[in-house]
């Protein structure tokens, strides 16, 4: 197993043709296809919660630069902007798959957040 991972985005364009549907009067960014950044961490000890915490924030700051284009004062887009970064995350830390980093995760992420997460060894994300 290589010690990258990608986040690709597949929800930000669900949740920009979702509000395109729901809200014609807000405006939605383009999106010529899934965004995504590259994101390292051979540098890190997964082992250690260190580890975990650091590459965390690092996956955390990448959803929120590419669900940038969400990213609004108005309440709506908000909403789609705060959705895609817990989408992209869920779906990176399923990606990386290691336990000190899927526990760091859960203890970060509220149980009433509906965001569902399951652990999988080999995920091939589409769209």
């Amino acid at each position: 197993m290589t010690k990258l991972t990608t986040l690709i985005l597949t929800t930000a364009l669900a949740a920009l043709s979702h509000a395109a549907l729901a809200a014609p009067s807000a405006q939605a960014p383009e999106v010529n296809g899934p965004n995504q950044l590259l994101v390292r961490y051979a540098d890190l000890d997964l082992n250690r919660p260190e580890g975990s915490a650091m590459l965390y924030s690092r996956l955390h700051h990448a959803a929120a630069a590419v669900c940038a284009p969400l990213e609004s004062r108005e309440l709506a887009r908000m909403a789609m902007f705060r959705q895609c970064v817990s989408d992209a995350m869920g779906r990176a830390v399923t990606q990386v798959d290691r336990p000190g980093l899927s526990t760091y995760y859960r203890g970060k992420v509220p149980a009433q957040n509906g965001a569902p997460f399951e652990v999988a060894s080999n995920v091939a994300l589409t769209r």
